[in-house]
């Protein structure tokens, strides 16, 4: 029955949030929430949004929700469809514990999810957000299961894995789609154990740190103008690689971030069209003979 609240001071700290029966409006206005402590929440809840409430947020990216619980119990986190804007949620714990999705998790396309330390279980949900960032050599793991994650934020690197020390990835089967134009993957060598990325936006989107090799079950980039997809580092498929390009007009571009220097890629199979490659050395048990297809299908722009 509380009347609205506004998060508008620092230093805040509260083992957990839950207002589910909440009716009122909840406003961060720019600050840090700290949540958690040695002991998990009431019903072993971290954070629990009201279906009935409003959530408000006036601090743009500046306002963050950070889980910082040192207690081992898996702590859940339901947001009840509700949707802080482009408020940041920040997993840091100083051991090793552990927050579970239990629901569908969408926010603003500037949110970042950032894991630091600790697990962070995404429960097979459906997500949409900003960016996720896992790049701390601190001990962490991630569980995508069967998730479907939707990255928005253009420009940038929004799927970020800059150490692969103290990282674990479990066996999964997610899907996660870079829609943002111009959004990368940014790694260094990191085996996603399972997961597929699909890159759908604009522009040219990349693969892979300076030295960053990336290992994914199904990578697949479709394009509908003249963009492209460059590889730093290497990348592997242990299914298949899908490059769509749209037309013999809008084609698609595939090849080295760097001109004369090799990449290798990788592939079990290898399905293409409207596709131009460049100082690509092509490995795996795909086929890589694309002179089957029709003359406008596949180019050569040399070093491959």
């Amino acid at each position: 029955t509380s009347a609205n609240c506004t998060i508008d001071t620092t230093g805040l700290v509260c083992r957990s949030l839950d207002a589910v029966n909440y009716t009122g409006t909840l406003t961060n206005s720019g600050f840090t929430l700290n949540i958690g402590d040695g002991t998990a929440g009431a019903g072993n809840i971290a954070l629990r949004l009201g279906a009935s409430m409003t959530c408000s947020n006036t601090g743009g990216i500046s306002s963050i929700f950070n889980f910082v619980s040192t207690s081992a119990t898996v702590q859940t986190v339901t947001t009840n469809g509700k949707n802080f804007g482009n408020a940041g949620f920040t997993f840091n714990a100083t051991s090793n514990s552990s927050w579970q999705l239990a629901d569908t998790f969408t926010q603003g396309n500037f949110t970042t999810v950032t894991l630091t330390q600790g697990t962070l279980d995404f429960n097979g949900k459906t997500c949409s957000f900003g960016a996720f960032s896992c790049s701390s050599s601190s001990v962490r793991t991630v569980t995508f299961g069967a998730a479907n994650i939707t990255l928005n934020i253009t420009s940038t690197n929004v799927f970020t894995f800059n150490s692969a020390t103290g990282l674990t990835i479990t066996a999964n089967t997610a899907t996660i789609t870079l829609a943002g134009a111009a959004s990368n993957v940014q790694c260094a060598t990191v085996d996603l154990n399972g997961a597929s990325i699909v890159m759908t936006g604009t522009g040219t989107q990349s693969i892979g740190g300076s030295t960053g090799n990336l290992t994914c079950a199904n990578l697949t980039r479709t394009v509908t103008g003249k963009d492209a997809m460059t590889v730093h580092g290497s990348l592997t498929c242990t299914s298949t690689l899908t490059l769509n390009g749209n037309s013999a007009v809008n084609r698609l571009f595939f090849g080295s971030d760097i001109i004369g220097t090799a990449r290798t890629v990788s592939a079990a199979t290898i399905v293409t069209q409207y596709t131009d490659f460049r100082d690509i050395t092509a490995a795996g048990a795909a086929n890589w003979n694309l002179t089957g297809q029709s003359v406008d299908s596949s180019g050569d722009c040399g070093g491959n």
